[in-house]
């Protein structure tokens, strides 16, 4: 693993912990505020494995097409992976990042 952030400075952040908050589009009315804090740990891998994905892909789909190239990550992206909470619950984030198109 080598975080994207110090190998690519000026077009990647440093992976860590991000505290804030989202807009919902309404008001819950037990609330005064549509903010919605969360709390997520993401993290910018600039060396991924040749087999990693930016999707999730269920264990029966898996074993029955290893050779499958969906979901993979494209070649010179960068790895994105991440997790959270949220008044709604715990998510994960999996994705990749272009450093062309940002």
């Amino acid at each position: 693993f080598m975080d994207a952030g110090i190998k690519y400075a000026k077009k990647v952040p440093i992976g860590g912990c991000w505290k804030g908050y989202f807009q919902n589009v309404s008001a819950r009315k037990d609330r005064n505020s549509s903010r919605c804090q969360e709390v997520f740990h993401l993290f910018f891998n600039s060396t991924p494995p040749s087999d990693a994905h930016t999707t999730f892909l269920d264990l029966d789909e898996q074993q029955n097409n290893e050779e499958s190239t969906e979901g993979l990550l494209p070649e010179g992206s960068i790895h994105v992976r991440g997790a959270g909470t949220n008044q709604f619950g715990t998510f994960e984030l999996l994705g990749g990042y272009d450093l062309e198109t940002g």
